[in-house]
């Protein structure tokens, strides 16, 4: 399928393509996990508000250990770099907490006994090289209800070019989508990183020497491809989930007077990568995403 042209990716970017109940519960997750992490209670409003709190967190964890068995329950192949790592550590601290065991299978070290239906691989930090290690896991007759792979925000520079990095990627996940018709494949967004603080970061946007503001507008640019291009797929929208607030609002930039977004600095320690906390509040989400995703059938399955 031919990708969107650079005016159709200039005038949607920002523009949410999601629906619009996965938008809304994207704070509401964010804001029910990361006050489990640290165990808010509601404060002055008197016993039965912090009564009613404590049943809807209650049942909110009862429908998380349900969303956590279907998602256990579901064959997947992950490829990933680091920050999908820290996404996987929030599965297993979530798994961990309703009482599984959970631990998932290193795909390069095939001399291992399966720990889980989860497979994982770490695919090194050059994009075509990652992309050739997927088509050759998936070609090597892994056993899989579910596969994806993530782009590294280290591989988004002011440089990249997205359209030649896009295609190399639309090309590889089309020809498997072919060859692996018993496979429903789903796709990630690219993260983000955090914008730098204080004046040197503020006289370098001054300048236009700013070069960081530009790596999250390719990543912008990437994402708004691959979200056009895969419409009937499933998306794991990693980019929004890091950008988004527990109160719902976005971390935004301007840049040539455009909205752009970047991630949440309360969610990460290094400027890209994710804390505690919000690995455990997007890992929620990547746990609702593989339980829903896994229920859906492959491409070239029968009706």
């Amino acid at each position: 399928m031919p990708g969107p042209d650079d005016q159709s990716v200039r005038q949607s970017r920002g523009t949410d393509l999601r629906p619009r109940s996965a938008v809304d519960n994207t704070a509401v997750v964010l804001a029910f996990v990361l006050s489990l992490s640290v165990g808010a209670v509601a404060c002055g409003g008197g016993a039965a508000e912090a009564d009613n709190v404590t049943l809807q967190n209650q049942r909110q964890a009862l429908d998380m250990k349900a969303e956590i068995d279907a998602a256990l329950a579901t064959r997947v192949f992950f490829l990933h770099q680091s920050v999908g790592a820290n996404l996987l550590s929030g599965v297993v601290a979530l798994a961990r907490d309703a009482g599984r065991d959970f631990r998932p299978t290193d795909f390069n070290q095939p001399g291992n006994e399966p720990g889980s239906n989860w497979v994982e691989a770490w695919g090194g930090y050059d994009p075509a090289k990652r992309l050739d290690l997927f088509v050759a896991a998936l070609r090597s007759g892994l056993k899989t209800d579910l596969a994806f792979m993530k782009l590294c925000y280290r591989d988004f520079q002011a440089d990249t070019d997205v359209a030649d990095l896009f295609a190399r990627y639309q090309s590889a996940l089309t020809t498997l989508e072919h060859e692996r018709p018993d496979v429903r494949f789903a796709h990630v967004t690219v993260p983000l990183r955090a914008r730098p603080t204080g004046v040197k970061a503020a006289l370098k946007r001054l300048t236009g020497l700013d070069r960081e503001d530009i790596a999250n507008v390719k990543r912008a640019e990437f994402n708004t491809r691959l979200l056009q291009s895969f419409p009937s797929d499933p998306i794991f929208d990693l980019a929004r989930l890091e950008s988004t607030a527990p109160d719902g609002t976005r971390q935004t930039f301007a840049h040539d007077a455009e909205v752009y977004y970047s991630l949440v600095p309360a969610y990460t320690v290094d400027g890209g990568h994710l804390n505690e906390r919000s690995q455990r509040a997007l890992g929620a989400e990547l746990i609702r995403f593989v339980a829903r995703a896994g229920k859906q059938p492959a491409a070239g399955s029968s009706p």
